[in-house]
């Protein structure tokens, strides 16, 4: 179920010092508590910028729509692909930010801002060992195979290999540093109030029995996820998608590219999206893309192959689409069948091999 895009507001107020009394646009904030850093959406990605932040001493408050955090992080695998990091060098696995840089280059045929890439590359070892030496979160670098593109192992998950099981470390950790990470559930955030200087000084939220509360902010972050659950947006800026299956969470509803709209913010790349050529829509599950790396490949109804499955699972999907009046299914191999059977997941393992 695709939930209905809630048009954020932008509420425009004066300067902080100006509040006087607090009448019109600023009252609500006047009585609000306030935090350093206020972020919107507690999924992988949230819950990771506030445990970082409690790192450096600074409390943050977590807003999230659902009443239990999980979003698209706890659908999806919850692999990270990272380079130079503790768990690949217990493992013996040499790699660089370098050899990853070039491989993001090559994989996606030089269309991505380089200055973007290398931001990713460096950030991302750097937030997964201090998620293992700082809160405990335990990696391990999935060797077995070569996921589409790397040409070093360096998909990491956790022992889970699920996104349900990294979610779960994450907010374990959260919960343990909940001293200075407050996480607030069923709380959609419906408003930004903005001062002349552009600054998000606070953010209205909407309870489930429709009330209304406030939190003022010296820092604000959206980690709200993208726009699939907005089928406007969706034929708006991916018009080839428009038809095809959003196996992402309903909460992805692009209010961040609406506040960002309403903010006069440029937008770009909205053209780019990570399609998956494995979705089971019967069962409602991903099937790894690791299987054909393993010599799986894809067939059609007729028994035909109908796309090269080396290219990768977002290439996939622009293969599988066409052939959507078909039951799709992935051939196996007995070294396909083993690697399956060697994943910890039970139910991982019932639904791929079934």
């Amino acid at each position: 179920m695709v939930a209905d895009a809630l048009t954020p507001a932008v509420i425009h107020v004066p300067h902080e010092t100006q509040w006087g009394a607090g009448e019109g646009s600023v009252a609500p904030l006047l009585s609000a508590p306030q935090f350093p850093v206020v972020i919107v959406g507690a999924g992988a990605c949230g819950l990771t910028a506030a445990l970082m932040l409690q790192g450096l001493g600074v409390p943050s408050l977590l807003l999230e729509r659902d009443d239990h955090p999980q979003g698209s992080s706890a659908l999806s695998s919850g692999f990270v692909p990272a380079a130079g990091t503790l768990c690949q060098e217990r493992q013996g696995i040499v790699d660089s930010q370098a050899q990853f840089i070039q491989d993001i280059v090559h994989k996606n045929h030089d269309q991505s801002p380089l200055h973007l890439v290398q931001a990713y590359v460096q950030a991302v070892p750097q937030a997964i060992d201090a998620l293992e030496t700082e809160h405990g979160v335990p990696w391990r670098v999935l060797d077995h195979f070569l996921y589409p593109g790397h040409s070093v192992h360096r998909m990491h998950a956790v022992p889970e290999t699920s996104g349900e099981g990294l979610m779960a470390r994450l907010m374990h950790a959260a919960q343990v540093a909940q001293d200075q990470v407050t996480i607030l559930t069923s709380a959609r955030v419906t408003q930004l109030y903005l001062d002349p200087d552009q600054r998000v000084v606070g953010l209205g939220y909407v309870r489930p029995d429709g009330s209304h509360e406030w939190v003022r902010a010296q820092a604000v972050l959206l980690a709200s996820n993208g726009f699939g659950g907005n089928a406007d947006l969706v034929a708006q800026h991916l018009p080839a998608m428009k038809h095809a299956v959003y196996a992402g969470h309903a909460g992805n509803d692009g209010s961040a590219v609406l506040w960002g709209q309403a903010l006069g913010v440029k937008l770009l790349d909205m053209g780019a999206y990570q399609g998956h050529g494995s979705w089971q829509p019967e069962l409602g599950l991903l099937m790894s893309w690791a299987l054909m790396g393993q010599g799986g490949i894809q067939i059609n109804q007729q028994g035909v192959r109908f796309h090269d499955e080396s290219q990768g699972y977002s290439e996939a999907s622009v293969g599988c689409w066409p052939n959507r009046a078909h039951a799709l299914g992935a051939c196996l191999t007995p070294l396909c069948l083993s690697w399956v059977w060697g994943f910890r997941s039970s139910n991982k393992r019932r639904h791929w091999a079934a």
